[in-house]
């Protein structure tokens, strides 16, 4: 698993700080979270952006994202379909006070009091069109001895038995143990699942969420 580097920043107004595998985030309205498509020719809106998976298949489809969001805050989520070096080569390009906020290894996302817990890539070790996409493992997340009450879950893989590329089998019916209690709840693959009951596909959802994350009324065209 990703160590992530206990520090803190400023983003304009926004404050960050990490510590473990919790950051923590202030200064910063709704967050739109969004899923994106490799041909995604815009990004919908024009304020801060949680996403999740599909930006970084290739150097060409991450190099694209980040020049269609402009100036904007976005946070970066991997999937199962990222790749850990296209990944590496775009985050190590970018300087300290960029915009881009890399959510590899964090677990909880807190803004303010809500705290979200963060389930990136494919659970149980699946990838899904990458050989080195992200992957997640129930012992992953054992190092989280207390999440502390959670406001939201937001996860690439569904929470449950769905297939994906070529039938391939991607849901985790242990992710909707670990939504126990939150009453947010999201998934971005795969996109045509049925989502189980308190949950939602990131592409359909279009209500406003309690907190600051608001989901994306479609994915990514």
């Amino acid at each position: 698993m990703r160590e992530v580097e206990e520090r803190q920043w400023n983003v304009g107004n926004a404050r960050f700080s990490t510590e473990g595998r919790t950051m923590n985030v202030e200064g910063v309205g709704n967050v739109r979270v969004l899923s994106v498509d490799p041909s995604a020719s815009e990004i919908p809106g024009d304020g801060p952006v949680l996403l999740v998976g599909g930006f970084g298949r290739d150097s060409e489809s991450i190099q694209r994202v980040h020049e269609l969001l402009g100036e904007r805050l976005a946070f970066f989520l991997p999937g199962g379909t990222d790749r850990t070096e296209v990944m590496e080569d775009y985050f190590d390009g970018l300087d300290e006070s960029s915009a881009r906020v890399d959510l590899r290894g964090v677990r909880v996302l807190v803004f303010g009091e809500a705290r979200f817990l963060l389930v990136p890539g494919s659970f149980g070790g699946v990838t899904v069109g990458a050989e080195d996409g992200c992957g997640l493992s129930v012992e992953d997340l054992e190092d989280l001895d207390d999440i502390g009450d959670l406001r939201g879950v937001v996860s690439w893989t569904a929470p449950g038995e769905a297939a994906g590329a070529e039938g391939a089998p991607v849901g985790a019916p242990e992710i909707s143990d670990l939504a126990a209690g939150a009453s947010t709840r999201l998934f971005a693959y795969p996109p045509h699942a049925q989502a189980p009951e308190g949950w939602d596909v990131i592409e359909r959802a279009g209500t406003t969420l309690p907190g600051t994350l608001q989901a994306g009324v479609q994915r990514i065209p």
